[in-house]
């Protein structure tokens, strides 16, 4: 037996019909919306996930997700940290159509082609479809498992035949029960020598730490989203260390530009190209150009010859562009240096952005109108002036 975690995203569909009305000029559509929606609940169970490990997981279509965990109260925990994780999103950045609702159920789980077939799942996921927004229910045999303190009186379920009792997953919160400090930081793995993130945003923080610490640094990969506030602090902190003549870091980067995406490349190249300039002593560039649907899966950055951090990169339905989604940093100077040898023949290949080559890049990524020649004067002279 075990306790079976089902969410079930309320609304989902309807939401998004209203949400896009009088959008459609915007390019908005409801299967972006429907996209962010699971974008920011994808994001919610990775944070809690890398630090609650569940014994198994999936998703069912595209708004349920269950787990499995071997007592209820590891369910009732994972369960009461996402809800508190996804509402602190909604509240705090106004996503109100983002509802999530969770029934706990304990029974013998059977799973064919990730779908849900036992009894007891299936009574699980209906009170989860049948739920409010932003609670969390036990349900039946699961109520009798748990010495969880936090419950509330038994209500009928609205869409089961069952009794279930909601679970006060605030107070669980704010309690001593649930330790939240692990939620956020990195697991180590293996030993002290590998260190992964689940989440773009813990990935970030790795390479932040690690950049303040080195001294050289080598980094290849993408044009960074800047419609991202965490990009964007990491790309501030990272001009912050090349103008910083006291610390003594040099930097060099190898970029890809995607041609399809234009704008960012645009923006990225002009970023670096003058960064370089003003700082030749601290930062080398080099770049070429991908054409329409190429995806370089992964991005690395090589800290002192002696730890590599390889991110790895989605794409994002939502934005409609890859992003990091995880990554780990190893480190091994062994490793390390086969990263450092393909970096140098890389650059050497490639060559330096200079005048020529930046006239070249340009040309390739086509001509922006004025709009989009405006955004990327405004977003790289906003960037250089700005101070970390």
């Amino acid at each position: 037996m075990k306790a079976v975690l089902v969410l079930e995203l309320r609304g989902l569909t309807q939401q998004a019909e209203v949400l896009v009305h009088e959008l459609e000029h915007m390019s908005m559509n409801t299967e972006r919306i429907r996209a962010a929606t699971i974008d920011i609940t994808k994001g919610a169970i990775a944070r809690v996930s890398a630090a609650q490990h569940p014994e198994a997981s999936g998703q069912q279509g595209t708004d349920t997700f269950y787990w499995t965990f071997p007592d209820v109260d590891s369910g009732a925990i994972f369960g009461s940290l996402l809800i508190a994780d996804l509402w602190d999103k909604a509240s705090r950045q106004g996503l109100y159509y983002v509802k999530p609702s969770l029934g706990l159920g304990w029974c013998e789980p059977q799973v064919s082609d990730s779908h849900l077939l036992d009894d007891g799942s299936l009574e699980t996921y209906r009170v989860a479809d049948g739920g409010r927004a932003f609670t969390l229910y036990l349900v039946g045999d699961a109520i009798a498992k748990t010495a969880y303190p936090f419950l509330g009186p038994e209500e009928e379920a609205r869409k089961a035949h069952v009794k279930v009792r909601p679970l006060d997953w605030q107070a669980a919160v704010a309690s001593s029960a649930i330790d939240q400090s692990t939620v956020y930081i990195p697991p180590l793995l293996l030993d002290s020598d590998v260190v992964y993130s689940d989440t773009g945003a813990a990935a970030l923080n790795v390479i932040l730490s690690q950049q303040e610490a080195s001294r050289e640094i080598l980094v290849f990969g993408g044009p960074p989203s800047l419609n991202d506030e965490m990009y964007i602090h990491y790309v501030r902190e990272s001009i912050r260390l090349i103008r910083d003549t006291e610390n003594g870091s040099q930097l060099a980067i190898i970029s890809y530009l995607p041609v399809n995406d234009s704008t960012s490349s645009a923006i990225w190249l002009e970023l670096c190209t003058r960064l370089a300039a003003e700082c030749p002593t601290r930062l080398r560039f080099s770049a070429f150009l991908i054409g329409q649907g190429q995806l370089r899966p992964f991005s690395y950055q090589v800290f002192d010859k002696k730890s590599v951090h390889v991110g790895l990169r989605g794409f994002s339905p939502f934005r409609e562009t890859p992003t990091l989604s995880s990554a780990i940093l190893i480190r091994n100077t062994r490793i390390a240096q086969l990263f450092v040898n393909d970096f140098n023949q890389s650059f050497q290949s490639i060559g330096t952005v200079d005048d020529d080559k930046h006239h070249e890049l340009k040309a390739g990524l086509g001509k922006l109108d004025q709009r989009r020649r405006t955004q990327v004067e405004t977003t790289v002279r906003e960037l250089l002036e700005a101070r970390a």
